[in-house]
């Protein structure tokens, strides 16, 4: 007997350099952005919680003085924009290779990420949002020490960064432990995951987070607030969008993440977009909900010891 061949073959995949979103998923982003908007929350509900005093709080005084406070923040935010600063200018940076869908039409072309492409992804730009909150926090608290007055605008967006941050840190966190480090672990290697920026980026911004909701000065995430996370999801969106063709112009368009992927047709790049925002919205609720019950609970210090211990090691890894 002799071998024989199949005679018919597998089509050869197609790839193209063009990916314009579909109609569908752009009007579906637009749809949600005029929703947030008309839900956004009145200067006047803003101007109610983002008041001097919120920011000057201590949930525990007699361990932690203001002027201890406005350090603790200060400290936090010159962390992050050192990191941040040495991540764009001084580092070498990686190397990426997106991890398309098999129905992905795009070649997994290497993305170099140098400079300040290092910041654009979403674990940068919360990371970064998160130091701007912190900043603006001690600046508030640092006035308010003096009695000087601080411009309202000021304490708006101290407030309304700080709840769209926060959520997103222990969100970072927790993809990376749940998804994609077991993703790395089956499939490659888990050195990417285990390098030292990247453990200082999905471990300390939730560290940082939960000490400022449980221990220093309990800033909270309102309901209602939900508009903030709806926005930073769908204004991501569009960046990606708009961005595909500048992470390689030379092989055409790129995403760093495959749900981004516009190639995927109507149906799935559209519930990609409501499932990214479904996830956003899940986030902000249950940030807005676990710290809402440890202001039920009486805000003593173990319970508050306690929160941070188990939120903490439930959204973060160091090894595999």
């Amino acid at each position: 007997m002799c071998n024989t061949t199949n005679a018919t073959t597998e089509p050869k995949k197609v790839y193209v350099t063009q990916a314009p979103p579909p109609l569908p998923a752009i009007a579906t982003v637009f749809f949600f952005i005029l929703l947030a908007a008309a839900r956004f929350p009145s200067l006047e509900s803003i101007d109610q919680v983002a008041t001097v005093d919120l920011f000057k709080r201590r949930l525990f005084p007699h361990l932690v003085s203001l002027e201890a406070l406005i350090l603790i923040r200060f400290a936090f935010f010159a962390f992050i924009a050192c990191i941040s600063i040495h991540v764009t200018v001084f580092a070498k940076g990686w190397e990426m290779r997106p991890n398309y869908l098999p129905a992905s039409k795009l070649r997994k072309n290497i993305i170099q990420m140098r400079g300040i492409r290092t910041q654009l992804p979403y674990t940068s730009v919360t990371w970064n949002l998160l130091g701007l909150s912190f900043g603006l926090s001690s600046y508030i608290a640092y006035m308010a020490k003096n009695e000087q007055d601080v411009n309202q605008w000021i304490l708006r967006a101290a407030l309304l960064i700080w709840e769209a941050a926060a959520p997103n840190t222990l969100l970072v966190s927790a993809v990376v432990r749940y998804a994609i480090w077991p993703a790395a672990l089956k499939h490659g290697s888990t050195a990417s995951c285990k390098s030292w920026l990247a453990l200082v980026w999905h471990n300390a911004n939730s560290a940082m987070t939960l000490l400022e909701a449980a221990l220093l000065g309990g800033l909270p995430v309102q309901r209602g607030h939900e508009s903030l996370c709806m926005l930073q999801a769908l204004g991501y969106a569009i960046f990606s969008w708009l961005y595909m063709y500048q992470w390689t112009p030379e092989k055409g368009a790129s995403f760093i993440y495959f749900f981004f992927d516009t190639t995927l047709g109507n149906k799935t790049t559209t519930i990609a977009v409501c499932a990214l925002l479904g996830v956003l919205l899940f986030a902000h609720l249950l940030f807005s909900g676990a710290t809402q019950l440890l202001e039920h609970s009486g805000r003593g210090l173990l319970p508050s010891v306690l929160f941070v211990v188990v939120v903490f090691r439930g959204v973060c890894r160091f090894r595999d």
